[in-house]
């Protein structure tokens, strides 16, 4: 068989590409991981070394996929002596080459041991953070670290760059993260971000170590270029002196600035690296010329001038359906009961995907497959009813149910914080143990528990007790209850503009969820029931609906896209919608979600369900600013 055989006019140029750089701007569903390991193969069949070959994917899953490709066009054991793989893995293994004393240090490769030393940082011995709740900030911590690092920027650096405009907010950040710092140092330990950062800051500092890596590497092939951050491109100029440098990738795709992802890196490559030769894929082989069409509408008339137009190889197919309901839960019924359709037409579960914005999303449409017992997966995150927030609250609810709950007690005793540490809990178990009562009871009646350093175990006690005489509200009420004795949503949110987070939607939709169920028990077994239903390995989603959110579809493609909640505040989120005079929304503010919606149109290959809302969490809401650019001016949902 020939080695070009099945490719396109354009994919043929990208892959014959000779010598100098290259961008290739590849649509959605245009081959481009095909074109990537044609080029590979390419390169070997033309002399070039497997190991003078470095690829740089954006995740492991798609370096696994290719390097099964490549193995079925060059031997086995060629594939060997490629150098594939992501950046961190890559930077990774030249760290552990080259960097003195690498191998003593520890990766945090867990989440467990990055909220950890996080806790170390932002508990409640340190003067600076006194007040701050480590459970809840942590993660907000650990993204503002890893977002500095990709953009190159240590804590020192950092507070340079902030020193004109120093506020006092700036100024906590940088002493947060100069002692994250500081602390991983201690105890010899890296995160992945120090994978891209330390092999930056290896490769300035030591030129001999540099040009070693610049004559190994004399291709560099680099797909999803458009997600690239700032440290990634500094690592692929360092190492692409030979010019040969290979990008893939597609501006309408790029959805991860909040990763520090800088589609400009994409945009601005022709410009960049002299005498580049550019490769339009516009040919999509995925789906059929309805779904390209409209996402071509969807796009084409975004801020940004997108470079080509795609086109459709497939036969025609159905239109896509857009539907309008009047509730969450109404959209759910709506949406399981034509996935019962089509599955007794002979459509696999597993080529089924409900695509949406925010996980609270998830909630109805779980409930409504639970009821069908329809089997389904949540992908790339948890199930509603497995959200820690949800789960804490129900452990309040629970406890308020049955004193006797332990393992309820367990989990909320430090939900919010309370400083009730190992000693404190170890003892409080021990007494449980030796007279056989509740860990509830023994917190009562254990001395421990009336020392004032514990005085929050009184509080803990009073809000328990007031919960269990109030159990025999209505499922909704009780909740609300629980959210307001524990002023959870205060703990989560120490500002007014942050309780409008996902979490607090969350627990909104977890409030309507309870409103459907006439007693707390029933909601409680449902609940449960939930959490076990929407658990399952990745892969094994075999004759199971798919559910998931659009950013955890990318890369991905289904038969079927079912993708809900077209709503203005919800795609386009409403953190992102910025306002002009007179309530126009200014368009940059929401190019990228445009672009979020131009992801989930084209994971789709033969049928698109579009539905939108009058309803959410109880208030009214209007279409999608979307729907408009799809449809044209009317009622798209009429």
């Amino acid at each position: 068989m020939l080695l070009l055989n099945g490719l396109n006019k354009e994919q043929e140029l990208a892959v014959l590409h000779g010598l100098g750089p290259c961008c290739v701007v590849a649509g959605a569903g245009s081959g481009k991981t095909k074109v990537l390991t044609e080029r590979i193969a390419q390169l070997i069949k033309n002399g070039v070394a497997a190991q003078q070959i470095l690829a740089v994917t954006f995740t492991k899953k798609a370096a696994k996929e290719m390097k099964e490709r490549l193995e079925k066009l060059v031997l086995r054991s060629t594939c060997k002596n490629l150098w594939m793989g992501t950046f961190h893995s890559i930077c990774f293994f030249i760290l552990k080459k080259e960097s003195p004393n690498f191998d003593q240090m520890v990766v945090m490769d867990k989440e467990s041991m990055k909220k950890r030393l996080m806790q170390q940082v932002l508990g409640p011995s340190t003067p600076t953070y006194d007040g701050m709740d480590w459970e809840t900030d942590y993660k907000t911590c650990l993204s503002f670290v890893s977002y500095q690092k990709n953009r190159l920027l240590r804590p020192d650096a950092y507070k340079k760059k902030i020193s004109l405009l120093e506020s006092e907010d700036d100024l906590l950040k940088w002493k947060m993260y100069q002692k994250y710092e500081d602390l991983k140092d201690e105890n010899q330990l890296i995160d992945f971000d120090d994978m891209l950062i330390r092999c930056y800051e290896m490769f300035r500092d030591n030129p001999e170590i540099l040009r070693k890596y610049q004559q190994t590497f004399k291709y560099l092939l680099i797909d999803e270029f458009q997600d690239t951050n700032v440290a990634q491109y500094e690592l692929v100029k360092m190492l692409g002196v030979q010019n040969n440098v290979f990008v893939v990738g597609d501006e309408r795709q790029s959805i991860y600035s909040f990763r520090g992802a800088k589609i400009e890196l994409f945009i601005n490559f022709k410009k960049e690296w002299p005498n580049c030769k550019e490769i339009i894929l516009e040919t999509n082989y995925r789906s059929t010329p309805n779904i390209v069409e409209m996402s071509n509408r969807l796009i084409g008339v975004g801020a940004f001038n997108y470079r080509g137009i795609c086109k459709a190889a497939c036969e025609n197919g159905a239109e896509p359906i857009i539907t309008c309901y009047g509730c969450a839960d109404e959209e759910a019924f709506g949406v399981v009961s034509e996935v019962d359709v089509l599955h007794s037409q002979g459509v696999p579960y597993e080529d089924m995907a409900v695509l949406y914005r925010l996980n609270a999303q998830s909630r109805a449409v779980e409930d409504a497959l639970i009821k069908r017992g329809i089997p389904y997966l949540v992908t790339g995150g948890f199930g509603f009813y497995g959200r820690k927030e949800v789960k804490d609250i129900l452990g309040y609810v629970r406890l308020a149910v049955n004193l006797n709950d332990d393992e309820a007690l367990t989990r909320i005793i430090n939900t919010p914080t309370r400083y009730l540490g190992k000693v404190f809990l170890r003892t409080i178990e021990d007494y449980s143990i030796r007279n056989e009562v509740s860990f509830f009871e023994a917190i009562k009646k254990c001395p421990m528990a009336r020392e004032r350093k514990y005085r929050k175990a009184k509080e803990f006690v009073e809000i328990v007790e007031k919960l269990h005489r109030y159990n025999d509200l209505e499922p909704d009420k009780l909740i609300r209850l629980v959210l307001k004795e524990t002023k959870y949503l205060e703990w989560l949110s120490r500002d007014e503009k942050d309780k409008d987070s996902e979490y607090g939607e969350n627990l909104q939709m977890l409030q309507v969820a309870a409103k459907r169920f006439d007693d707390i028990d029933s909601f409680l077994e449902h609940a449960s029931f939930a959490e076990k239903a929407a658990k399952g390995s990745e892969d094994k989603f075999k004759g199971k609906v798919r559910l998931m959110t659009i950013h955890a579809s990318k890369g991905l493609e289904f038969g079927t896209v079912f993708l809900i909640g077209l709503n203005q505040g919800i795609l386009p989120h409403k953190n992102s919608i910025e306002y002009a005079m007179g309530h126009i929304v200014i368009p940059n503010s929401v190019e990228e979600e445009r672009r979020i919606c131009y992801v989930g149109i084209t994971r789709a290959k033969t049928r698109l369900y579009l539905s939108s809302m009058e309803y959410w969490m109880d208030k009214e809401i209007d279409d999608s600013m979307f729907l408009e650019d799809l449809y044209g001016e009317g009622e798209p949902c009429g």
